[in-house]
């Protein structure tokens, strides 16, 4: 089991270009998909979400008010 900064530095995850940047504000680059394919390669359409950067929405659709997440906020449950 390796930790991140150790995944990164191993020699088969830089040898098949798997580190993918996180993206512009984004705090961690992310791994590419393991599978290569010559015919079909992986797509990223986008990178993986921000740390809390769909948390109102997801929060709002289980049915939490904005009093509700002012409310969590405040007491720390969420950033």
């Amino acid at each position: 089991m390796l930790d991140v900064g150790e995944t990164f530095e191993h020699p088969q995850v830089i040898s098949r270009g798997m580190k993918l940047d996180a993206g512009k504000g984004r705090p961690t680059a992310q791994t590419g998909f393991p599978i290569r394919l010559t015919a079909s390669p992986a797509v990223y359409r986008r990178p993986a979400p921000r740390y809390g950067e769909h948390t109102d929405e997801v929060l709002t659709e289980a049915g939490y008010d904005t009093d509700a997440l002012a409310s969590l906020r405040g007491a720390g449950a969420i950033a």
